[in-house]
Parts: C-alpha cells; sequence; structure tokens
C-alpha cells in the first residue's frame, strides 16, 4: 500500500508530501482529524517547499555577489539609514510600483548589503533579480554591440523585475558604455524597478558618464519615481579592523612610497611575492570582490607558494583587481 502511494506522489511530484507524510501519519494515527484538514496541511506544506525551492533557483542565478539580509545590516552602527524604511521597503511594494532605489555614500557604508538584502527578499517572493556591478554592466553591453545582438541584450536585461547595478562612480564610463546604459534604463523606466549603488553624488554623474547630457537623461528616468537612501559615516565592512591597521599604517607608508602607476607595474611584474603580504592585509580589509575570483584561481592553481602567471586570469578582472586595490591604498595615504 505505501509503495504504491509512494509510486503515485512521485507521479504527482509531491516530494515533501511523500517526505513527511510517514511521520505525519504516525503522529496523528489516533487523532482520527477530518481527511480535508489532513490534506489541507499535506498540501500546504508541499506548496511551501515548491516556494522555497524555486526562490532558491532564483536566487542562485541571480548572481549576487553573497548572501546577507536586513537582519546581518547594522544600523545602530549606521543611524543615518532608516531601519523602518529599509523594513517597509523590503515588503517589496517598490517593486509592484515599478520604482526604483539608489543608494548613495561612500565606499564601505553598506550600499551593496542593502542592495543585495532587498534583493533576495525579492527573489524569495519569486520575482526575477539579477545583480550586476556597472563596470561588468559595461563589458556585457558592448560585447553584445560588438556581436549585434545588442537588442537581444537589452531585452533579456530590461525584464528582471529587479536589477540591481552596483558601483556606479567607481570607473569611468566612455561615451558609447554612456548611450548604452542610457537605453538599458529607457527600456526599464516605468516598467521594472532597478537598484542602484554609487559613491558619486549626482552632481558629479556627468564625470562618470563622460557626457552631462547622457548623465541628466539617466538620472531623468532614475530618479524620477525612487527612493534615494543616503548613507553617511564610517566604513560599515572595516569597522572591526580599524584599530588593528591603524597600527601598522607607518610600515605601510615605508614600503609603499610610490605612485598609483608605479604600483600596478609593480604588482603586475611581482604580483606573487605582493600578494602574500601586506596586500593580503589591504584585500581582507576591503573584501575585494575581484581579489577572491583572481585568489581562487591562484589557491586552484598553485596550493603551496602561490606562484603563477596571468596566463588564466581574464586580463579586464585582473586590471579590475589592481585598480580596486590602488584606489583602496590611496584611501588610506598610503600611496599617493
Amino acid at each position: 500500500m505505501i509503495e504504491e502511494l509512494n509510486k503515485k506522489l512521485d507521479l504527482l511530484e509531491l516530494t515533501k508530501v511523500k517526505e513527511i507524510l510517514p511521520e505525519y501519519v504516525h503522529e496523528h494515527a489516533k487523532e482520527n482529524l477530518p481527511l480535508t484538514n489532513q490534506l489541507n496541511y499535506l498540501l500546504g506544506e508541499e506548496v511551501k517547499s515548491k516556494d522555497e525551492r524555486a526562490a532558491e533557483g532564483i536566487i542562485k542565478a541571480s548572481n549576487f555577489p553573497f548572501r546577507k539580509t536586513l537582519d546581518d545590516y547594522d544600523f545602530s552602527f549606521q543611524p543615518s539609514v532608516s531601519e523602518t524604511q529599509m523594513r517597509e521597503l523590503a515588503n517589496l511594494g517598490f517593486v509592484e510600483r515599478q520604482e526604483n532605489i539608489v543608494f548613495i555614500g561612500n565606499p564601505g557604508v553598506g550600499k551593496t548589503h542593502l542592495a543585495v538584502a532587498l534583493g533576495i527578499e525579492a527573489a524569495k517572493h519569486r520575482n526575477s533579480v539579477y545583480f550586476i556591478t556597472c563596470h561588468n554592466l559595461m563589458l556585457k553591453l558592448n560585447k553584445a554591440q560588438k556581436e549585434n545582438r545588442l537588442d537581444k541584450q537589452l531585452q533579456h536585461l530590461a525584464q528582471y523585475k529587479v536589477l540591481i547595478i552596483d558601483e556606479i562612480g567607481y570607473l569611468p564610463v566612455d561615451h558609447q558604455g554612456s548611450n548604452l546604459f542610457f537605453q538599458l534604463i529607457a527600456k526599464r523606466y516605468m516598467n521594472k524597478s532597478t537598484i542602484v549603488t554609487t559613491n558619486m553624488p549626482f552632481s558629479r554623474w556627468g564625470e562618470v558618464f563622460s557626457d552631462n547630457t547622457l548623465a541628466s537623461a539617466v538620472l531623468d528616468r532614475l530618479l524620477h519615481y525612487s527612493h534615494i537612501i543616503r548613507i553617511t559615516g564610517n566604513s560599515y565592512r572595516i569597522k572591526d579592523k580599524i584599530a588593528e591597521t591603524d597600527s601598522r599604517t607607518n610600515k605601510y607608508k615605508e614600503w609603499y612610497q610610490v605612485t598609483s602607476e608605479q604600483l600596478k607595474s609593480y604588482l603586475i611584474e611581482n604580483i606573487a611575492s605582493y600578494f602574500k603580504y601586506e596586500i593580503y592585509e589591504v584585500i581582507d580589509t576591503y573584501q575585494l570582490p575581484a581579489f577572491n575570483k583572481v585568489f581562487d584561481i591562484i589557491k586552484n592553481n598553485n596550493k603551496d607558494n602561490y606562484s603563477y602567471t596571468l596566463k588564466d586570469i581574464d586580463y579586464v578582472l585582473f586590471d579590475k583587481l589592481i585598480s580596486d586595490i590602488v584606489q583602496r591604498l590611496a584611501e588610506r595615504n598610503i600611496i599617493n
């Protein structure tokens, strides 16, 4: 009897019911519950399980750099961020109304964390979500244009219920890239929700996009129906490491009295020895995403001595890593 029932459950793909049925029967055999109550409970668990699996699939496909929720965010450390407002946004009314969210603030204040948290919440409710850095978005759009499939790529990116574009302003965008970025924002305008993070005030977006007119057009559509979250304060990522790293600043200055370009050249020529010491601490302190990808390759290829060549490293990714390191060292006045 049980074997035949399991076959039917498999046929109907009621995997959760099949999993919990034996224990359920054992616990409730003597309660004489109405059949409708039993079916309602079992099928409710099945629906819940399917929703969770679907949400997990969306989250995995969303390209999030990490998984963090609002519960993981230290609102007491960043009082400029309203927890009430963030909890309200997590109810996803902005998705239903096709509104945008703009997080603006200095590096390390938690902009990406909050953007990802809202994205994960949207994915849990089975909304399509995609996360991408502005730099990688430009690479994707430029490649599509060169391969004569730009319209298809724009349409693909325009269909996501929530598109998260991270790090606008960290790297400049040329005129062609700015035009492509505008086309994407225009397609999503009043149709889908876009979340962006930026370290640049809106008054300087003309510098980011190399064109004041295009920057104004982007901002006009991005900000028309939007929630602007301005975050001030110290770096959220390094709050527990500031005291630890400050004690070593003098050693950093002694080792790194070089210009940014000299440091880039040195890293490229001496990457193995450089990663093993002071650069490790800079990477750990700021949790640079590009480093994680590059270092994974280092560990996989050379687990003992970390010596390797750049032949297996994507050049654009490696260049982004170098730029990130230089920027962070400059922020701490380690280089000039």
